[in-house]
């Protein structure tokens, strides 16, 4: 019954004639309690439907209101399914840069936790984290946290892994967030220091050329 019930939910939260009324209902509230279901297809389910909510202005605040980056920090850590993660890594993206959410994840001590996700072998899931941080760290408070954790050099070695050989596609969306997240953070002075400082500026350069335009 509760794989039948997820699944409606699911697919009735990407109709806009059924959004508004299950938000109005507080259905995302109860989808939410399901997300960690020792049967990974409701669990599953739920995030997706939890994403389609966040999709819109109304069903985002909502779902930032239900206050989930400790459960979707937990997933990504300790739940070895990749689509789970994924799809937890996909609504932690969507929720990262309201003021909510930062609060929550500074109120929870949850930025040291992400940054070990660095270590993850799955380059989808590292750019979505990389991405978040891109938006988290538009909150002052979580820049200096994420700095004095050591997150540039763990963001350039990231990234040096990928330029010491030519990059391969499924690394673009990586490298790019990695790039986006450089830039977000050389805004702030005393970072801009330490990336170069870390070879920041080197390592930009030898993925701004390519490897052939090198060896020349």
């Amino acid at each position: 019954i509760s794989n039948l019930l997820t699944d409606i939910t699911q697919k009735c939260s990407t109709l806009s004639s059924t959004h508004s009324l299950l938000l109005t209902n507080i259905s995302h509230e109860c989808i939410a309690e399901l997300i960690l279901s020792p049967d990974l297809s409701i669990a599953c389910s739920s995030l997706s439907t939890l994403i389609n909510f966040s999709k819109t202005e109304s069903g985002l605040l909502a779902v930032c209101d239900l206050n989930l980056p400790e459960v979707l920090v937990s997933i990504l850590l300790h739940l070895q399914d990749p689509t789970s993660q994924q799809l937890a890594s996909d609504l932690l993206l969507l929720l990262s840069q309201q003021p909510v959410t930062q609060q929550q994840l500074k109120d929870s001590d949850l930025l040291s936790s992400l940054l070990t996700l660095f270590k993850s072998k799955d380059s989808h899931l590292q750019q979505r984290i990389v991405a978040s941080l891109e938006r988290l760290l538009t909150d002052s408070e979580l820049l200096e946290e994420f700095r004095i954790a050591g997150g540039i050099p763990l963001v350039l070695s990231l990234l040096a892994q990928h330029t010491e050989s030519s990059v391969k596609e499924k690394t673009v969306a990586l490298l790019s967030a990695c790039c986006s997240l450089l830039a977000r953070l050389s805004i702030n002075d005393t970072c801009a220091v330490e990336i170069v400082k870390t070879n920041g500026v080197y390592l930009l350069a030898l993925l701004a050329v390519p490897q052939t335009e090198q060896q020349v």
